[in-house]
């Protein structure tokens, strides 16, 4: 991370917001991948980052559970100054203790399920959270007994991955996200991977989450759920965020001619 100077601690962000981004900049040697974004969501709120490839989104979406560490910028989750601290008047790279609890308010699923190919389902679930300590033994399988039957797999407890189908393994992936009690909830692209009869069934998951008032920000080509789904679509575009709003009116006539672009592909 390139130290910044500051006079003092950084002015915490406003208490309904969840999630804040302020000027993340991310460099690859020459090229500059992200350019200063900033970026709030509201607790309870869904925002859905969309855009074409190479945009940034997925770098953006990494850079908040510091998966991939901004070159430039502050991230805050859940009150908290992640990745860094100011030492001497500037900010410096967190130790990874302090890293390590801050990526336990946020849960991620990646395009890929990721799953323990040698664990069943409830050890996958359980796994994590019982690694870190949140929560008694009982309180853990508890929650996780419960998840799984939340996305609909209660029947599964004891299938290994190979035993499941796409779509299933990525509920059990979303559960498992969910059995550290995350503040937040980030998806990469979840049903890429999926035929549309699989993805369906992630997205009908995600829509719940979204009905209970989790926090989400998804990255995702689909545009059917950010139209349907999230309270804010953020379209991206060369590293930068090109507009944002409502998806009344990202996906209205009245768009700019490139998101319309865009979207009629």
């Amino acid at each position: 991370m390139t130290e910044a100077k500051t006079a003092s601690w950084p002015t915490p962000p406003a208490p309904e917001h969840m999630v804040e981004l302020r000027g993340i900049v991310l460099n690859y040697h020459k090229l500059q991948v992200l350019k200063g974004v900033n970026l709030a969501v509201h607790k309870g709120e869904t925002v859905a980052i969309i855009g074409p490839s190479g945009s940034g989104k997925t770098t953006l979406l990494r850079c908040i559970n510091y998966l991939t560490q901004p070159s430039g910028g502050e991230v805050w989750v859940g009150g908290h100054l992640v990745g860094q601290r100011p030492v001497g008047g500037r900010l410096r790279p967190a130790p990874d203790s302090v890293l390590r609890r801050h990526r336990l308010d946020t849960g991620m699923v990646f395009q890929q399920f990721n799953l323990f190919r040698n664990m069943n389902v409830l050890d996958n679930v359980t796994f994590a959270p019982l690694s870190t300590g949140r929560g008694s033994p009982g309180e853990i399988r508890a929650r996780a007994l419960q998840l799984v039957e939340r996305v609909g797999l209660g029947h599964k407890l004891n299938a290994f991955p190979n035993e499941l189908s796409g779509g299933q393994q990525q509920r059990i992936a979303i559960a498992r996200a969910l059995a550290m009690q995350p503040k937040v909830m980030l998806f990469d692209e979840a049903t890429s991977a999926l035929d549309p009869e699989l993805a369906r069934e992630v997205l009908d998951v995600m829509r719940e989450l979204a009905r209970e008032g989790m926090t989400m920000v998804v990255v995702t080509h689909e545009m059917g759920f950010a139209r349907e789904v999230a309270d804010r679509v953020v379209f991206m575009e060369r590293g930068e965020i090109a507009l944002q709003g409502p998806p009344s009116q990202v996906f209205s006539d009245k768009a700019p001619d490139r998101i319309r672009r865009f979207l009629q592909h």
